[in-house]
């Protein structure tokens, strides 16, 4: 049965699994959802950074903490599957006009 959770640590190698499987460029590069702009600059691939960018990813529902300058306040859900990572789902709270990307009218 899929569930909707949210970033955990203890899902890193199921996710670094998935993620070995997107295309590093082209159609399918973006991994919409999955917070990758988010992770460290060498990628969450050790332990540590892996638990630290997915509690960066939960904290990004915190109202009491600012957003970042260009993001509104989201939260980040994964789709899982018993204990396997199989996608992602941001929800964005609000609605910021001057954020470009999909679903912003040209």
């Amino acid at each position: 049965m899929l569930d909707l959770i949210a970033p955990t640590a203890h899902l890193r190698s199921s996710w670094l699994e998935a993620f070995r499987e997107w295309p590093v460029d082209g159609p399918g590069a973006r991994q919409d959802g999955a917070g990758p702009r988010l992770a460290p600059e060498n990628g969450p691939e050790g332990p540590e950074e892996f638990a630290a960018w997915t509690e960066r990813l939960r904290g990004q529902a915190d109202p009491a903490v600012p957003a970042a300058p260009g993001r509104v306040h989201a939260t980040y859900l994964w789709i899982v599957e018993d204990d396997t990572y199989l996608g992602a789902a941001e929800l964005r709270h609000s609605l910021d006009l001057d954020i470009d990307g999909p679903g912003r009218d040209q």
